[in-house]
């Protein structure tokens, strides 16, 4: 996911620069603009729908949108570090439209995976989970960041737990899902609720039941290696006495 997120940010900084009024949106530039789009989304996708994308290939198809882009917005990226663009600004709330889209489907893959094994299942948490983990960091969600983190613990203290574990997981993506577009939470995205980081300690073993020791051991290894010699010597007939 590093190279996703190192794409997702590098497009924001040049759509942030783009707010800038001496900028001027040509046809050369709204074309970079879809490429750089599809150079997230692409990889995006792979990982969502197989598990997996090849980092190299992304970076590499993204680099000529990208730089051309930056090329040509000079020093107008610098004076748009300074600007955050609100969901007003952008026509659209992509916080919302990311959780009906990209968290929904990232739970149904997770919900469809139960029914097919707990290896099947582990590997399509894992993967959400890390898909997830990303998209709260670039959306700043520390919340949501936090039951991913609190799912990735839980996994790694607890796997034989998985079932156990998944289910707890999409019951707090779902509440958080409700926050974000019910409730319209914006700053946390959600919390790890107790039973989720309760999964995240390491469930200790059960006690193993010890043998109660014998009330004379030394007895019973003098029987076990030498027989019972005492009870021969009390039995053994007393020699006759001589007249």
């Amino acid at each position: 996911m590093e190279t996703i997120k190192h794409i997702a940010h590098r497009l924001e900084d040049i759509f942030k620069a783009l707010y800038s009024e001496e900028v001027v949106l040509d046809q050369t530039m709204e074309t970079l603009l879809l490429q750089g789009f599809d150079c997230l989304r692409n990889p995006l996708e792979q990982q969502i729908d197989q598990g997996y994308y090849d980092p190299e290939t992304a970076w590499q198809s993204a680099q000529w949108p990208i730089l051309n882009l930056e090329q040509r917005l000079g020093a107008h990226l610098a004076a748009g570090e300074q600007f955050l663009p609100s969901s007003a600004d952008l026509g659209v709330d992509v916080v919302a439209s990311i959780f009906e889209v990209d968290i929904a489907g990232g739970m149904a893959a997770v919900a469809e995976a139960r029914q097919r094994g707990p290896e099947a299942l582990r590997e399509a948490l894992t993967s959400q989970t890390e898909i997830f983990l990303g998209l709260a960091e670039i959306l700043n969600l520390p919340g949501f960041q936090g039951i991913c983190a609190a799912v990735h613990q839980a996994l790694e203290a607890n796997p034989e737990q998985v079932s156990t574990i998944a289910n707890q997981a999409l019951a707090d993506w779902q509440v958080a899902t409700q926050q974000v577009l019910e409730n319209g939470d914006r700053q946390r995205g959600g919390e790890a609720s107790a039973e989720l980081l309760a999964l995240g300690q390491r469930l200790a073993a059960p006690a193993e039941s010890r043998p109660q020791p014998t009330s004379a051991p030394a007895r019973v290894l003098g029987d076990l290696f030498f027989g019972d010699d005492e009870d021969e010597l009390e039995e053994e007939p007393s020699p006759p006495l001589h007249q």
